[in-house]
């Protein structure tokens, strides 16, 4: 392989006080007390409603009921007309809203009967709640220093995964290795096993399944013939029973109150063999970066949430 033959691009995310802003208020919204409303649903509070589907002359449509569901009021598609029609209710009423049909986008009228009206109410950003999450926080100023920390780490984390995979892509480009079409079946014949036990049934489509997952199959096939290439040829890349020891007592440093849990985990020789293809997998990349010609961006988050936003809206 020649010097710079793998062309990659390496993402350094920006993030800022939004990024920061939009944590606290999940872990406030993750404490948040729950509380029945008696006098009329306001925009914001919570319904939990039976969901009667109604025919074009307006009488229920048996067997397409959806009970005890969840929604706000204000958010999709419970905004505009069908929010004036949510606000005020109580537990008891019943009402009629036309939501988006998901299978061909049109108009669907349903009839809504409340059971109950919720408010979702949050702490404020105070000490108690302060040390309540973080403990090692000394005000709030410290608090959002320790929450951007763990924000900039999940970014690095998230630009190191998506380097490490545009890499491993270049490589297969780059080889174009050839593989027997029955061992893409043998890892499809595996993961169709794997479906059914974890959903204990046999009733599965194992064509879609194989149509949805073909494309993945070849890709890691691929990878995984070139990984053990390089492997086979190079004497420096190999995992000791200590590399293996050192990486999970960094996870017990990271997670003491698993301690336990962890090492039972562990003991597993399968559980272990994860941990040796996991720093396999780092030793073949870090081997691969030195032919790599990197192209470094950056990226601000604000572009990330915009994208975000916009894919919702669709």
């Amino acid at each position: 392989m020649k010097k710079n033959c793998l062309k990659v691009q390496k993402t350094e995310y920006i993030s800022d006080d939004i990024d920061i802003d939009n944590v606290i208020n999940e872990m406030r919204r993750s404490r948040a007390e729950v509380k029945t409303v008696e006098d009329g649903a306001k925009e914001g509070h919570y319904l939990i409603v039976d969901f009667q589907k109604l025919d074009n002359s307006g009488l229920p449509i048996i067997g397409e009921k959806l009970e005890k569901r969840f929604l706000q009021i204000g958010t999709d598609p419970f905004s505009g007309d069908n929010m004036k029609k949510l606000i005020g209710l109580k537990a008891g009423d019943k009402v009629q809203v036309d939501l988006p049909d998901l299978n061909d986008n049109s108009m669907t009228k349903y009839e809504l009967s409340i059971i109950n009206v919720e408010e979702q109410v949050v702490p404020e950003v105070n000490q108690e709640f302060i040390k309540s999450v973080e403990p090692d926080a000394k005000d709030e100023a410290s608090f959002r220093n320790i929450i951007m920390e763990k924000v900039n780490e999940s970014y690095v984390q998230r630009s190191e995964e998506a380097f490490e995979r545009i890499l491993a892509d270049s490589m297969i480009e780059y080889v174009k290795p050839d593989f027997a079409p029955a061992m893409v079946d043998s890892y499809l014949d595996h993961l169709i096993q794997e479906a059914k036990e974890q959903q204990q049934s046999q009733d599965l489509d194992e064509n879609k399944i194989r149509d949805s997952y073909k494309a993945v199959a070849e890709r890691n096939m691929k990878w995984y013939l070139i990984r053990k290439a390089i492997v086979s040829n190079q004497d420096n890349i190999s995992v000791s029973r200590d590399d293996i020891d050192k990486e999970i007592q960094k996870l017990l440093e990271r997670s003491p109150d698993h301690s336990k849990e962890i090492k039972q985990y562990y003991k597993k020789p399968s559980n272990r063999q994860r941990i040796e293809d996991d720093l396999i997998e780092k030793k073949v990349l870090n081997y691969l970066e030195d032919f790599a010609k990197i192209k470094d961006v950056k990226v601000h988050t604000k572009v990330l949430r915009e994208e975000a936003e916009n894919e919702r809206s669709r």
